[in-house]
């Protein structure tokens, strides 16, 4: 192994003598490693060394030699880069060895803790099973992946924080966010806890008013909940408070939109983001929303139910994004009327949809243009 590093403008190199079956690689390290302590021939810096660069006869080596004489800050290393290896060994030693202080331990600014990075399960989307950030078939999460998860929330539940369900909802890891869910110590004792999954977790998803109940529920379990059981809730027999569906082309033809949101909520997809959704709280941007989705029941409530400021405010922005050229993914003026795309950024064609893109149109005009 060649490590080098920069002095003075002046490349200097180093070998390292190693066992490792293959050709001599180089490596700029030196603002990672300690080079003096290497070529002293330090076990813990060494030991870094190897894993890092996956050179795993000689770290197999002095592992197996020196692990139980490792630093403590060495031991937090290798578990914090252990989903790199799929080193379930490494992980199952010291989630058990180390407390939840020390685990926590950020060694460099960007440190996560072994759960929050194995949350991310997925960020590298290609590739075999070298590293539990990918998913050998994605979508799907690894069994492996979560009988590893698994095992860190039975013994350190503590690990569990609001970052893990972010990341692990960001790529889409539901099996994960269930297992949170199950292992998490504090199920939360406020008013507001999810009735689906009895949870506080992730408060910035809990919403109400989907139904006569007005019970407290994450949207993403409201959507679950709709999908399986159908648009009338089956405790207050009220319709859900949801979208109007729209029409797709499908491989078979045209096909009702599967999307599940609460527009008067705030709740609405994020354009070009499949599957994900956010919650807007300015009237402004939910009417943007509105146009792109085609939803003009609520493009009528935001008419319906605002006041002058609030409508000169939509109005304002409204105007804004269809003369600076904003509104590209949606509509256009032509001759002062405000005309739709024949096919949003939503993608449900006008064809598909005519009544739906006429009355929108006749709302944006009426209420928003004129």
């Amino acid at each position: 192994m060649i490590l080098k590093e920069k002095i003075n403008n002046e490349i200097i190199s180093y070998e390292i003598k190693t066992i490792h079956v293959g050709k001599n690689d180089t490596f700029f390290l030196s603002g990672m490693f300690d080079y003096n302590l290497i070529k002293s021939g330090d076990i813990d810096e060494l030991i870094k060394l190897f894993y890092l660069t996956n050179y795993q006869e000689d770290f197999d080596m002095l592992y197996t030699a020196y692990s139980d004489k490792l630093k403590l800050e060495t031991k937090i290393y290798l578990l914090n880069n252990a989903h790199r290896h799929r080193s379930d060994n490494i992980i199952k030693k010291y989630i058990v060895e180390l407390t939840v202080e020390q685990i926590n331990t950020k060694l460099s600014h960007y440190d996560r803790n072994i759960l929050q990075s194995l949350c991310s399960h997925g960020s590298v989307i290609s590739g075999g099973n070298h590293s539990y950030a990918q998913k050998r078939q994605y979508p799907i999460e690894d069994p492996e992946l979560l009988a590893i998860v698994e095992f860190i929330l039975i013994h350190k539940p503590q690990l569990i924080d609001e970052n893990c369900y972010t990341t692990a909802r960001n790529y889409n890891n539901h099996q994960i966010i269930k297992l949170l869910n199950n292992c998490k110590i504090d199920k939360g004792t406020s008013d507001n806890l999810c009735y689906i999954c009895n949870s506080d977790s992730e408060p910035d998803r809990i919403i109400n008013d989907i139904c006569a109940c007005k019970m407290f529920i994450h949207y993403h379990c409201a959507q679950e909940l709709i999908r399986s059981t159908g648009d009338i809730c089956k405790t207050c027999a009220t319709p859900y408070k949801r979208n109007t569906p729209l029409n797709h082309i499908g491989m078979l033809g045209p096909v009702t939109d599967d999307k599940i949101y609460f527009p008067h909520l705030g709740v609405f997809p994020i354009p070009l983001f499949s599957g994900k959704y956010q919650i807007e709280t300015k009237k402004p941007e939910q009417l943007i929303l509105s146009i792109i989705y085609i939803q003009y029941k609520h493009i009528l409530y935001l008419a319906d139910n605002s006041t002058a400021a609030e409508m000169a405010e939509m109005k304002t922005r409204l105007l804004k994004a269809l003369t600076n050229g904003e509104s590209y993914g949606y509509g256009e003026l032509i001759n002062g009327k405000f005309k739709l795309l024949d096919n949003t950024c939503s993608n449900a064609p006008r064809d598909l949809n005519y009544l739906a893109y006429s009355l929108t149109e006749t709302v944006i005009n009426k209420k928003f243009i004129n």
